[in-house]
């Protein structure tokens, strides 16, 4: 607890409170103080690492508009044979593409990750880094690969898994609503015989 002027202050560990001499006007307050303390005390720096590698491109890629792909931090960021890629995609640094690839707009793909021969990722697909997604997998829109997926599977959701399994996962709202409704009806039936067996 400290002092503050000619206030009354008392002083937590992260919330001030104190009166005021002129009023019974009581305001809390978080202190930003202790914030810039540990600023000083544990001082945050920036440092930028340079990219040293390189883009490769390999024979009929095709790259849509405002995609960016990134340089390799060491060796090489390839595309490879006959990969068509969007509009609107971040491929991230040292990422290695297989031939015949798809890869729809909106998709991130982090740095480091393998996709085979023939991957398909369409709209708005996110694959986190350090990954290998095997040859022919196709990964639909909207998903998020946070693991290796297996060659020629066909994957929905976040996470990833096998589409039929992802699908049951999009419906399980709706059968809810319809299960909801069936008790409320079966809840009614059985009031119903109840009041019956009364009579």
């Amino acid at each position: 607890f400290a002092p503050l002027g000619k206030s009354k202050y008392f002083e937590s560990r992260n919330v001030g409170v104190y009166e005021n001499s002129t009023s019974d006007f009581v305001v809390a307050r978080t202190l930003l103080l202790n914030i810039m303390n540990l600023a000083n005390v544990y001082s945050i720096n920036v440092e930028k690492i340079d990219q040293l590698g390189i883009v490769e491109l390999c024979d009929d890629v095709e790259i849509g508009c405002n995609t960016t792909i990134d340089r390799a931090r060491f060796g090489v960021t390839r595309i490879g044979n006959s990969t068509k890629i969007d509009n609107l995609v971040q491929i991230g640094h040292n990422v290695q593409t297989g031939a015949y690839c798809g890869i729809v707009s909106h998709v991130g793909i982090s740095g480091s990750t393998h996709l085979g021969n023939g991957v398909m990722l369409w709209g708005q697909v996110g694959v986190a880094g350090h990954l290998n997604i095997g040859d022919r997998a196709e990964v639909l829109a909207r998903s998020g690969v946070s693991k290796d997926l297996a060659p020629n599977g066909r994957y929905f959701g976040a996470p990833a898994v096998d589409a039929r399994e992802g699908m049951k996962v999009v419906m399980v709202p709706k059968q809810v609503d319809r299960l909801k409704k069936e008790v409320e009806e079966l809840k009614a039936k059985i009031k119903e015989l109840e009041e019956k067996l009364k009579q």
